[in-house]
């Protein structure tokens, strides 16, 4: 509730400090004093639109500031969303300064704020009736929040919620899918090529090594084959040929060891060398006739080298064992992006079942809902008379709007339509002209909805327009019983209305210094019954008028217990 009210250089206000409590407050006065002044510079600390006109005059800014106490410390999880800090107490400081020059300032629990940042936060703890931006004309949110309290339709909406979660959560896996689709596909028809031109090379390991000395020896044949004949004819054909020197020496070997056995290892020796001389003539014999100049089998291995080459500067590799490695890389990724298919489909086949069950569910809480607007509207009905407003026709309407308008609380639409007069267009409540008319059918509305409604502070402007005798006791009578367990303020010229209340304010008009200026005094019993008599009797305050204001509050504090 509102504990604390600080109003300075407003319109004509000079200073105003004023205290409240729970309950039913009225303030009342003569027509100009001011009263409404009180209620627009609340509408500041909700958020509503500031104007330099509002600054008193001679003055540099006008300042409202105020301080709340939540009901529960819901409150402070509202401002760290909106990165306001939480004063240690449930408290909330409220200041909002309007400056000449486009200096205007906002201030929450001491920081420095945005307007936004303030109506957020106020929006749910105040509301103000009769002013044409009503958070119930202008929030669907709010209206559909206050006929799901009414029905008590909670349980049926969170599960509604929680299945809207799942099939939110499978269409955003879905789009990420999807979204990735025609990426992948035309990923997977590369992969796929790649694949293929790898697999269609045939490549082996160590081949192009293999292929490369192969090719040296091609090219070099002639010169090869050159060499292994002249080594087989030094050793085994020239006259004399190293094996025949060789085979001399071994016989003046042999004759030497037989006269002194100290030469045979080395006779042993000689062999040995003469038998591998023949292996390795025999060897170059061999190899000369194997190495033979063969163009075509040359220009194939430059070909195939030509062919791996072209291959590793494609893929950015350095040997045929990296391309080998990168062909079983694509066929890991072709297989992986072959699962990302297989997961679009259940995913999309998840989908449809949360489909099927929120749709079903969706359709059977519209349906709950469509039956308590019907109650809601038959009770809204009944308030209507004692209002005076017995011509009037209120429709409480609930529109699904189908699965194309899925939301986290529904897919239904509401709306409170009105026709004030009987034959009237239905049109909803912000088009309603007349500021009393709006309050008295937004009463009939918050009567009903009672408790429903937790906003811990209501306040009603021109409630009291175009009505008075046993109407506006019975509009006092409503405002009483809405008053009970919240703070609830209401100007009135009706002292039917204003005998009702809690804690009644006097607003006046008077002159210092030469100066008009707004007062707000807090009135006694005594007090209360001459203001009373006042607005009985008129500038002529007689005793019976004041006997009829004690009448008046008697029956007023009786009526309210």
């Amino acid at each position: 509730m509102i504990k604390e009210l600080r109003i300075s250089s407003f319109a004509i206000i000079d200073a105003v400090d004023l205290t409240f409590d729970r309950g039913f407050h009225v303030l009342t006065g003569e027509t100009g004093a001011g009263k409404s002044i009180i209620i627009d510079a609340l509408g500041l600390l909700c958020g509503a639109r500031a104007d330099g006109d509002l600054i008193r005059s001679g003055c540099d800014e006008a300042v409202v500031e105020a301080r709340l106490e939540p009901p529960d410390r819901a409150a402070d999880q509202r401002l760290r969303q909106l990165g306001i800090d939480p004063l240690p107490e449930p408290a909330l400081l409220l200041r909002r300064v309007i400056a000449r020059g486009d200096r205007n300032r906002v201030a929450i629990n001491g920081q420095l704020a945005t307007v936004s940042q303030l109506s957020q936060l106020c929006s749910g703890l105040i509301n103000i009736h009769g002013q044409h931006d009503h958070y119930l004309l202008r929030s669907p949110s709010e209206q559909l929040e206050l006929l799901d309290r009414y029905g008590g339709l909670h349980p049926l909406r969170s599960r509604y919620q929680e299945l809207h979660q799942r099939h939110r959560a499978a269409e955003e896996e879905r789009a990420r899918c999807e979204a990735s689709q025609r990426e992948r596909m035309q990923r997977s028809e590369l992969l796929e090529f790649q694949g293929k031109e790898l697999a269609g090379a045939g490549l082996r390991a160590g081949e192009e090594e293999a292929l490369g000395e192969e090719s040296t020896r091609l090219r070099h044949a002639a010169q090869l084959a050159g060499a292994a004949d002249e080594s087989y004819r030094l050793l085994y054909e020239d006259d004399p040929s190293l094996l025949g020197q060789l085979s001399a020496v071994q016989k003046l070997a042999a004759k030497i060891a037989q006269i002194d056995p100290v030469m045979a290892p080395a006779t042993a020796l000689l062999e040995s060398i003469a038998i591998q001389c023949k292996e390795a003539a025999q060897t170059m014999r061999a190899y000369k006739e194997r190495v033979a100049d063969d163009p075509a089998r040359l220009a194939e291995i430059d070909d195939r080298l030509a062919v791996i080459g072209r291959l590793k500067k494609k893929y950015g590799c350095a040997s045929v064992a990296d391309l080998l490695a990168r062909a079983a890389a694509i066929g890991e990724e072709l297989e992986g992006l072959r699962h990302q298919e297989e997961r679009l489909a259940a995913v999309t086949a998840e989908l449809a079942g949360w489909s099927e069950q929120l749709r079903a569910h969706a359709d059977e809480l519209s349906e709950a809902r469509r039956k308590t607007a019907r109650e809601l509207q038959r009770r809204i009905h009944k308030e209507l008379a004692p209002l005076k407003m017995e011509q009037a026709t209120c429709e409480v309407r609930c529109t699904p709007l189908g699965a194309a308008h899925y939301r986290d609380d529904g897919w239904d639409e509401v709306d409170y339509l009105v026709a004030a007069n009987r034959g009237e267009e239905l049109k909803p409540l912000r088009k309603v002209a007349s500021g009393g008319e709006l309050s008295r059918l937004m009463l009939a509305i918050m009567t009903v909805l009672g408790q429903a409604d937790r906003v811990p502070v209501l306040i009603f402007d021109e409630v009291d327009a175009g009505i008075g005798g046993a109407v506006a006791e019975s509009v006092g009578r409503r405002l009483k019983a809405l008053s009970k367990g919240r703070q609830l303020f209401c100007i009135t010229h009706l002292p039917q209305i204003a005998a009702f209340a809690d804690h009644h304010y006097r607003v006046e008009k008077v002159t210092k210094k030469g100066r008009t200026v707004t007062t707000v005094n807090r009135l006694d019993r005594s007090e209360q019954v001459a203001e009373l008599a006042r607005m009985v009797g008129g500038s002529s305050v007689t005793a019976a008028t004041r006997r009829h204001a004690e009448e008046l509050l008697l029956a007023g504090q009786a009526g309210g217990d």
